[in-house]
């Protein structure tokens, strides 16, 4: 029976015809759904059942002849009383793996739970398992050997009632050879707490007990406990045990023992045991067929009493009171009960004396504070919890020889994500993936120490410690010496960490190292101390943006020719994302990329780069002034511009604020693709994120200053390689420079802390600057244009926004003056020229430059300000000195411009045609005018522009570069040099949609990992629409299935093998796209076990057990796993655990 959340019993029962019945009972008697059968011509028995907190019922059963229990049968009813799953399954299909079908299955006395925090069932159940395998792996036809494995396991059904085998769990295991074992563990129970951690117990008996006990595990604990004091339970069904949880985190278990016919309770917190076994009953009773249940502060225990006509009987298990016998004449059948958070407890039982045996039911509950006096406690568990529990803490020490002068410690913890320095003062970033680096020194007279040193980590974040986790980043083995080189991976121990433990907020973190083992007790090393092989430290992680948008472009040049392609959208981000989600302060979820089109630009960009930085820089800044006040702007941070096919020396450019738009960040850049073929030639990735710094005030640091030099202080670390970056050192070592450094090899680049720390800082500003520059929006004037070293300069057209203006220049050689009508400055904004090198990729401010230098004539300077709209304004002028290099005089009438098509009402795709016409009355200027042309698919919430300072009056572009919709709009804006006018499309049109574009980011293809280290599964994809969610990516593997879903996902459970992992992107309009690597998953640790010799653990090596544990070989003591002198069967434990880890 179990009661479900509304106070109804759920009561499931095998009949006499060996089908099962169920039926419900509400909270007050009334009959909700009436007995009925639910599985027929079956021939099944032992039903138990769990509810979810929906109200309906989960069942398992067997089949009723022993000889047909080869599988197990699960059922689900719901509110109506209809098993709308019936699902029959076994959850080993091959034993052992990946070999042939199990020779002899049987699965008997199953139980069930519900597991609230992943909404499914969990089944456990008694296994044993037969297999047959030739004595000669090499010949299949040489006599077969039998292997055996009785087992207690658990295993999950998902929402169709099929077992999730890759997520099975053996609380128990006992393997054997030639001869079936006794069975050592029989009639498991399962609960499963509100954490869903999963509790198990079960009867039990080892050769050399004389009588059975009773075991206990959670999913937590590395190992078994036994809870008996004395053991006197007998072999039988009959006899329990049985477990409840409870919301406070304890366990109770019951049980009878044999022939005492005592009650037994035992209660268990975080695998220690709270008080001893307790008697329940009376004295003068002789009890069978116990329950358990319980209640917010209630426990309950259910028994029958041969002494006293099989009456039904029950006590509060914890508070003691004298039981009280509540139904007379039960009979000698089995018992069910249940407890609700009201306090009554709800019983089932069959009664047997009865002339036709039937099920009853009846519900009670226990009055008043219970006794108080203090119950009689019977004798403790012999036996304490093995391994580590919810909060480890240090144990008895075995006393070291007197000899032993080695002594291990860990002087040093160091978290990195990006880079560290020696005080360990570079802040830490939510949500970015992250190695915990633990060093480990041996103290003198030893020089160093490279033994086989386990280590394992354990974090919290204000609750129990989740763990162990093992060092995973140690390839080349671990030495332990007395000064550790922060710069050595092999010095320490290097832990991957799970994105759970670089959440927000604080992170407290635990190592030990040289720990006893689980299984023997043994450490591996005698040391002189044991006290200085744990540490903790508390780390905090910091949000730095909520989100960062990277708006970009493919460029394609059309310099004396056809255009060269464009590339693929999701090229950028293949190349150009890598450093920068390594290295860039900000958690990869975090960043978003916004694919805009094709820019065709007809020049050369190395020879017109300031041009083309202006001329984007346009761009960013219309398409963001277009978005309404108020409406959802999706701002871009950065507008990114991607040369895939520019065969020029230089690299890229960006915007930063001292170049062209004073007293503001910067936030347009372009980078080269293709300037090498492999990372020690090309620039691409480096540049990506050296412009995107600039952007952030970073500028090149001068060569011998603090900022560059700090060797064997500084490292930085690339996380997802498991690679140390020496920094500053000569080759081969390193020799890596700070991303700032200009003209950088793609191979010797990366962050200094002062630059990391400075993007950190600069992360909150530029996130409030944005926000800033949306909210306050005036009249102003968007100016912007050209200053060249030949002392000429020029304006580009004008435009005339709604915007937040930028504060004007305090000094400088030039100046951006507004007139009246009789020349009368009305404003100003003093500025330095900064003039580009694009051969030496610097700039260079004649203000600031050696007098003994010169500027080439051709070096040239951009500069973009918004200034406000001040009334009385005729003219802008452009000075330099007292020398004017250009003017704009505001004309007597403002052009017009109407948009022709689209106009509302069309249905576009493929390549289109933009048209409109336009009007100026002043003379000269309909031949000047300029214009830019805006797209928005969401009703003009947010608008990309798709050209700017423009004389056409088309545009040809192509859908598959715009996202679609059905409502979207087009705008032209038009200027005559300052006035500006506009025009949208009439009404909305509609333009198809785009596939998205599935990008996996992390690990890179054919990348190798060691069976259960952690890997961290990062994507993208790219959706012109931004109609995908994290859901939409799903992640899957070519033999396991299903990893996950989002753009990160985490597993150390892939099996050994080569994987082709898929991910697929599928967006609200049902459009899919996928994207595949190839991972390799292989051992990297000394393989103990390997008794065949041949790389691998695998059942070769049980064989060889066999042979070594009976002295054929003279290399018996190869199979001494726990190195205690002797081959035994502890021996064989220890390699079936590691078998089952492999």
């Amino acid at each position: 029976m179990a009661t479900d959340r509304f106070g109804s019993s759920h009561i499931v029962w095998r009949n006499g015809s060996q089908q099962i019945w169920y039926a419900r009972i509400g909270p007050d008697f009334a009959v909700e759904v009436a007995p009925k059968a639910i599985l027929t011509g079956k021939g099944s028995r032992d039903p138990k059942i769990a509810v979810d907190p929906w109200g309906n019922a989960h069942i398992v059963t067997v089949p009723f002849s022993a000889d047909s229990q080869t599988f197990l049968t699960y059922m689900k009813v719901n509110r109506q009383g209809n098993a709308i799953i019936t699902q029959s399954f076994v959850i080993f299909d091959t034993w052992p793996d990946r070999l042939e079908q199990i020779a002899d299955p049987r699965y008997t006395w199953p139980s069930i739970a519900y597991d609230i925090t992943k909404s499914r069932p969990v089944i456990i159940a008694e296994v044993h398992l037969t297999a047959q395998l030739p004595i000669d792996p090499l010949d299949p036809n040489s006599p077969k050997r039998f292997f055996f494995r009785d087992t207690i396991t658990t295993v999950p059904i998902d929402a169709a009632g099929n077992p999730i085998r890759g997520e099975r769990w053996e609380p128990y295991f006992e393997f054997a050879m030639d001869t079936d074992p006794a069975d050592r563990a029989k009639y498991p129970d399962i609960a499963i707490d509100k954490n869903g951690v999963i509790h198990a117990t079960w009867w039990h008996k080892e050769p050399d007990w004389s009588n059975g006990g009773v075991a206990y595990r959670t999913k937590l604990m590395p190992n078994w406990i036994e809870l008996t004091g004395v053991r006197q339970v007998r072999n039988s069904a009959t006899v329990g045990p049985e477990i409840t949880v409870k919301d406070n985190g304890y366990a109770d278990v019951a049980w009878t023992t044999y022939p005492a016919g005592k009650v037994i309770h035992q209660r268990v917190k975080d695998g220690a045991f709270v008080g001893g076994n307790t008697q329940v009953n009376g004295v003068n009773s002789s009890a069978k067929s116990p329950n358990i249940g319980s209640a917010t502060g209630t426990v309950v225990s259910v028994w029958s009493d041969d002494l006293d006509g099989s009456h039904l009987w029950a006590a509060r298990t914890v508070i003691l009171d004298a039981s009280q016998r509540i139904i007379q004449c039960a009979g000698t059948g089995n018992y069910g009960i249940d407890s609700r958070a009201n306090g009554f407890f709800d019983i089932v039982w069959q009664d047997g004396r009865h002339p036709t045996p039937a099920i009853y039911y009846t519900t009670r509950r226990f009055t008043g504070p219970g006794p108080t006096s203090t119950p009689t406690r019977l004798a403790s568990p012999t036996r304490t919890p093995t391994g580590p529990t919810l909060t480890p803490t240090k144990g008895p020490s075995p006393t070291p020889s007197p000899t032993t002068t080695l002594d291990l410690h860990i002087p040093r913890m160091e978290l990195v994500q990006v880079v560290q320095n020696l005080n360990m003062i570079v802040p830490l970033v939510a949500d970015k993936p992250g190695v915990m680096r633990a060093f480990v020194a041996v103290k003198a007279p030893a020089n160093k120490y490279s033994g086989n040193i386990p280590a394992r980590l354990f974090y919290s974040r204000g609750g129990g410690q989740i763990g162990p986790l093992l060092p995973n980043l140690n390839p080349g083995g671990f030495e332990a010496v007395q000064n550790p080189d922060r710069e050595k991976l092999e010095h320490s121990f290097n832990f991957r960490l799970p994105i759970e433990a670089v959440r927000s907020g604080n992170t407290n973190i635990t190592i030990e190292v040289n720990f006893p083992d689980p299984v023997t007790g043994k450490r591996a090393h005698e040391e002189y101390e044991y006290a200085n092989n744990r540490e903790a430290r508390g780390y905090d992680f910091q949000v730095t943006a909520p989100r960062y948008r990277i708006a970009y472009y493919a460029v394609n040049q059309a310099i004396g020719g056809p255009a060269p392609p464009a590339g693929k959208p999701g090229d950028v981000i293949h190349q150009g994302d890598e450093m920068f989600r390594k290295a860039f302060p900000i958690a990869p979820s975090d960043v978003e990329y916004a694919y805009e089109g094709v820019i065709k630009w007809n020049k050369s960009v190395q020879s017109s780069s300031m041009e083309f930085i202006v001329y984007l820089r346009g761009r960013w800044q219309l398409a963001e002034n277009a978005s309404p006040f108020g409406a959802r702007i999706k701002y871009n941070n950065q507008l990114v511009a991607w040369l895939p096919e520019m065969a020029v020396s230089f690299n890229g450019m960006s915007d930063p604020a001292w170049v062209t738009n004073p007293g503001g960040q910067g936030h347009v850049s372009f980078s080269n693709a293709t300037v090498g073929v492999d990372d020690k030639t090309t620039k691409y990735k480096r540049t990506f994120l050296h412009e995107i710094c600039h952007n952030h005030d970073r500028r090149h640091p001068a060569a011998g200053t603090i900022a560059w030099l700090r060797p064997n202080l500084d490292y930085g670390f690339d996380v997802e390689k498991g690679v140390v970056k020496y920094l500053f050192k000569a080759p081969p070592n390193g020799n890596y420079w700070d991303i700032m450094k200009p003209a950088l090899p793609e191979y010797m680049a990366w962050m200094i802390p002062s630059t990391y720390i400075a993007l950190v800082n600069s992360m909150p500003t530029f996130v409030k600057s944005m926000e800033l520059a949306k909210s306050i929006r005036t009249s102003a004037l968007m100016v912007s244009g050209m200053i060249y070293q030949n002392g000429t300069g020029k304006f580009f057209p004008t435009y005339q926004i709604n915007y937040g203006t930028t504060p004007p220049g305090p000094d400088g050689e030039c100046s951006l003056v507004l007139e009246d009508q009789a020349g009368k400055p009305l404003y100003a904004s003093l500025f330095n020229p900064v003039f580009y090198n694009p051969d030496s990729e610097s700039w260079v401010c004649p203000q600031t430059q050696d007098a003994t230098d010169s500027i080439p004539p051709a070096f040239t300077a951009g500069f973009h300000e918004v200034m406000p709209a001040v009334q009385g304004l005729k003219h802008i002028v452009l000075r330099k000195g007292a020398k004017e290099l250009d003017r704009q005089t505001v004309s007597l009438n403002d052009p017009t411009v109407t948009v022709l098509s689209p106009n509302g009402g069309e249905v576009w795709s493929g390549s289109r045609e933009i048209r409109w016409d336009a009007y100026d009355a002043d003379p000269g200027d309909l031949q000047k005018l300029s214009y830019t042309i805006l797209y928005s698919a969401d009703n003009k919430a947010n608008w990309r522009t798709l050209e700017t300072f423009y004389s056409n009056k088309s545009l040809w572009i192509n859908t598959a570069d715009l996202p679609g919709g059905t409502q979207c709009h087009v705008r032209v804006m038009v200027t005559d040099g300052i006035n500006t006018s506009q025009d949208d499309s009439n009404g909305p049109f509609t333009t198809i949609g785009n596939p998205p574009l599935a990008i996996i980011n992390a690990p890179p293809d054919k990348a190798r990992f060691g069976t259960y280290e952690l890997i961290q599964f990062i994507g993208k994809a790219v959706d012109l629409e931004e109609r995908v969610f994290d859901e939409d990516l799903v992640w899957t593997s070519s033999l396991d299935g299903l990893i996950g879903k989002g753009p990160l996902v985490e597993t150390v459970s892939l099996r050994e093998g080569t994987h082709t992992v898929t991910l697929e992107v599928t967006d609200q309009d049902g459009f899919k796209d996928t994207a595949s690597i190839l991972i390799g998953i292989q051992k990297t640790w000394s393989l103990k076990g390997d008794l065949w010799r041949d790389g691998k653990l695998d059942y070769l090596d049980l064989l060889e057990f066999s042979n070594l544990w009976r002295g054929s070989s003279g290399k018996s003591l190869d199979a001494d796993l726990d190195e205690n002198g002797k081959v035994d069967a502890r021996d064989l434990l220890i390699l079936e655990d590691l078998l089952s880890r492999y």
